[in-house]
């Protein structure tokens, strides 16, 4: 047997034609990993048995490995945001590419809205945000909420960040590509 990593973004069908060159490959996929079905959210870096020789289209195969195309259409679900009920917006974040993260601590609730129609991310206290795109494109990110940040990485944010209203802060990291708005923020001591 054979182990694959998942890429973030992949579920099981695009694995399954990933290695296979068929979603019918996912029949190998389920017998290897019998603690997964086809509901199973993969976390990326899961590591997946299947078996080599199972292979439908061989030419399939030789061909995302030649043109490295990897196959992630993964696991979006999609409605309607329906913003009239929630807390004033204090943030817009302009960001390109396919996946972004927000991984902390705040004091307060802080509600996401993704900018791709998908759920709403709603949470208080630790932070632990990942959401993945269809596209490599630019999104529009929405924070909404009344809270205070004690520790907010946003390394995995590229683009530009407009807070809209005062946020407070301790510590905010950033990665060397990324353009804040300092004015509305306001930097505390940790109590």
């Amino acid at each position: 047997m054979e182990e694959y990593k998942v890429i973030f973004g992949q579920n099981l069908f695009d694995i399954a034609l990933q290695l296979t060159g068929s979603v019918e490959g996912i029949y190998d996929l389920l017998i290897c990993n019998p603690d997964i079905n086809v509901d199973t959210d993969l976390e990326k870096d899961r590591v997946l048995y299947y078996h080599s020789d199972f292979i439908i289209n061989d030419s399939l195969v030789k061909h995302f490995k030649e043109k490295g195309i990897v196959i992630k259409n993964g696991n979006f679900f999609y409605e309607a945001v329906d913003t009239k009920n929630l807390p004033r917006c204090c943030m817009v974040i302009k960001h390109k590419g396919d996946f972004s993260s927000l991984v902390g601590t705040i004091q307060g609730e802080i509600i996401i809205d993704w900018g791709d129609a998908s759920k709403l991310s709603r949470e208080t206290g630790d932070i632990d945000f990942v959401h993945g795109y269809t596209d490599n494109g630019q999104h529009l990110i929405k924070v909404y909420g009344e809270f205070t940040i004690n520790n907010l990485d946003m390394s995995e944010i590229h683009g530009h960040v407009y807070p809209v209203e005062k946020i407070k802060y301790v510590e905010i990291t950033a990665p060397k590509d990324f353009a804040i708005e300092m004015e509305l923020l306001e930097k505390i001591k940790h109590e």
